[in-house]
């Protein structure tokens, strides 16, 4: 099943600050899927990462974030990476992601960030 809850990005400003209520709205957000019989949930929205890590451990079942696999992967065989986002206010969130694996890791990674204006609507129009 896929939940949508498009009110989420309308109240994240352009640098990724998000309302003191976003990790309540997220929970409501897995015990509805939990309630339903999910027996996992992907969180798809990279910006609302910090949020999604607050209340992950509030629900039974798995929750993951979509970059976190990728976080993991990067640390474990990059030792400098560039960070290509269409998402500006997703950057920084994602870049802390990766820092946080190569630490887990014991590892140290340069991460080199960009973000490619207009690229979703690019995308959109084809």
């Amino acid at each position: 099943m896929s939940v949508i809850d498009d009110a989420l990005y309308a109240d994240v400003d352009s640098e990724g600050n998000m309302p003191a209520n976003m990790p309540d709205r997220i929970l409501a957000l897995f015990r509805h899927c939990q309630a339903s019989g999910a027996s996992g949930i992907v969180f798809t929205g990279s910006t609302f990462g910090r949020a999604v890590d607050k209340v992950r451990g509030e629900v039974d079942v798995p929750v993951l974030k979509p970059d976190e696999a990728m976080a993991e992967h990067v640390a474990a065989r990059g030792q400098a990476i560039s960070l290509v986002c269409t998402a500006k206010r997703a950057l920084p969130v994602i870049e802390s992601n990766i820092v946080q694996a190569a630490l887990r890791q014991n590892r140290q990674i340069a991460v080199r960030t960009h973000w490619v204006p207009n690229a979703q609507a690019e995308m959109a129009a084809g």
